[in-house]
Order: structure tokens, then sequence, then C-alpha cells
């Protein structure tokens, strides 16, 4: 397995937005890519719940590499280093967020995890002319009307184990700091990883050591309690509300990566969201849970920029 890209071809940076400063990290691969003969659209990286810019280390390097673009990846607020201050952490107040942040860096290829997955096709549907085109990696996505395993999904939503806490009104913050003050940094990033991957102890270890870090640093604050309660519950509202029309409104071309493995977003939600979409391309990935940049950063990586290139090819070179 590949390692995270070095810390020198890796920018930190911080982005001013309203009151508010968003921590974010670029590639800038610009002039090195041999995929499309021209430089791709720039490429955004938007992050699951709970995830942060980490969450993508193994493949913002190669991916801006392989299209000869610039790459970025966003702490949303209340994850990572990007602080929830005043704000909520909800599905609203983020997706509001990202749209500003797209609009930093240009229409973009956006790229969502999760949480993420659910965000960007929001923006593609509402504000179309920032997303040239969708990757959706597991994305959080609608129930069908009949689907075809109804506990499945209902226990796919919910399958945060001790995170699940974080939905309850009132008493869910609370929950959730006494979970992970009981659980320590380590055995955080452990628990999460043994939800979201098919095979936790094949991660690798300077990822996983990235991500103990950040979750020390976060646990000085009360930033990650108040984010779960308010993404979880509005994760709940968006995805069966207004998800299903925004997944019929998106015009940008779209694929979507899936784990076959993934306990959180079962496969069967992506094949049905592929049916109803039938011009959205959807490559599953055998032996993978909910996390594939991370659990199979290379093919990862073949197959976003494979796509990628496809749909941007000059038009004398199809």
């Amino acid at each position: 397995m590949s390692t995270p890209a070095r810390h020198d071809e890796m920018h930190d940076t911080w982005i001013p937005i309203g009151d508010r400063l968003v921590h974010a990290v670029e590639w800038n691969g610009s002039g090195s890519g041999t995929g499309t003969g021209a430089s791709a659209p720039p490429i955004v990286l938007v992050h699951g719940l709970g995830g942060s810019t980490v969450n993508w280390e193994l493949i913002g390097g190669p991916l801006a590499r392989r299209m000869a673009t610039r790459v970025v990846a966003f702490d949303l607020g209340g994850f990572g280093r990007t602080a929830l201050g005043p704000h909520r952490a909800s599905l609203g107040t983020n997706g509001r967020l990202l749209a500003d942040l797209v609009r930093t860096v240009g229409p973009a290829i956006v790229v969502g995890n999760s949480m993420g997955g659910a965000l960007s096709i929001g923006l593609a549907a509402r504000e179309p002319e920032l997303v040239r085109a969708l990757v959706l990696v597991d994305a959080a996505l609608p129930r069908p009307l009949r689907p075809p395993a109804l506990r499945e999904t209902v226990d796919g939503l919910f399958n945060l184990r001790g995170l699940a806490a974080a939905a309850i009104p009132f008493a869910g913050p609370p929950l959730v700091r006494y979970r992970m003050k009981q659980l320590g940094p380590a055995g955080t990033v452990d628990t999460s990883l043994r939800i979201v991957c098919a095979h936790p102890s094949r991660v690798d270890a300077t990822l996983r050591r990235r991500m103990i870090e950040l979750t020390d640093y976060r646990a000085t604050g009360n930033d990650s309690a108040r984010a779960y309660h308010d993404a979880i519950r509005s994760l709940f509202t968006y995805t069966t509300r207004q998800m299903p029309a925004h997944v019929r409104t998106v015009r940008a071309p779209t694929l979507m990566i899936h784990g076959v493995l993934d306990r959180l977003v079962p496969v069967s939600l992506a094949r049905a969201t592929a049916r109803r979409r039938s011009d959205w391309a959807l490559e599953v990935f055998d032996d993978c849970g909910h996390v594939p940049m991370i659990e199979q950063p290379e093919r990862f990586v073949d197959v976003t920029a494979g796509w990628i290139t496809a749909q941007f090819r000059p038009a004398r070179s199809r």
C-alpha cells in the first residue's frame, strides 16, 4: 500500500470565509499529468462524518500528478482543524460553506465521501455552475421507495455504534464526549476504522498515526460532539426528504465508487441509485468498505483518474 503524500508535496493553508478560517490542504500537479492531454479542472475533496483532510492524504498527491491539476481538500466546519465556533455543523450550514469554498477554487470536479458525497450532490443540484463533474465515494444516498432490504438500510444508516447516540437531542453531545474520553484518541480512531474499513489492520500505519494526532488535538475542544450531533440529525433528514429530488436534478457527469462490504451505506443503495440514474457510472470495489481512498488508494486513483480523463479528453481524441 502506498504511503501518504510527503509533506513537501502537501501544502497546508487557511482560507477566510466570512467570519471563519477554514483549514485546507492542497497538492499542485500542474504540468505533471499524463492522463488528459491537458490539465483537468481543479479537484475538490470533501470528507465524510468525523473525517478530515487526513482522509485524502493517500490519494491527493497521486491524483494531482496524474491529472496535472490542483487538488484541494477542506475541513468542514466542526471537523478536522476548522473550528465550529458559533456555527452549526448541519448539512445546510456546511453545504453553504462548501459552495463558498468551491468558489475560491473555481468550477471543479467535486469528490465526496459519505456525508461529503451527500453535500456534493446538494451542491451540484443547487449550484450546477460550480460542479464540472461528481465522484461519489460511498456517498450517503436516499433509500429506494421499495428497498430490497429495509432492515439492512436502516441499520446501515445508524451503524455508528457508540456514536449513534450523537443524534439524541440534548443528551447526544455529552454522550459522545464521554465515549471519546473513555476510548482515548487511539481507541476512538481504531473504533472508527473497525466500522468504516473491511480490513482495518491493513490501513497505512502513518495515516493511522496522523488520525490519532488529529483526534488528540480535537479532544481539547467541544467541537466534535456538537458537530456529530448536528451532522447526523441533518443527514437523516436530508437523505429521506430533499435528496431524492436532488439526485434527479444533477446534470454533471457522475461516477459512483462504492465498497461492496460497506456497513454504513449498503452497496444496494448505490445500485438502486445507478438504476434510477442510468447515466451515472458505478464502480464497485471488492473486498472494500466505506472508505476506498484509504483502503485501496492505488485502485481509487486509477479508477478516478481514468474516468476523469474520459470526461475531459479533448474532443478530437475521443
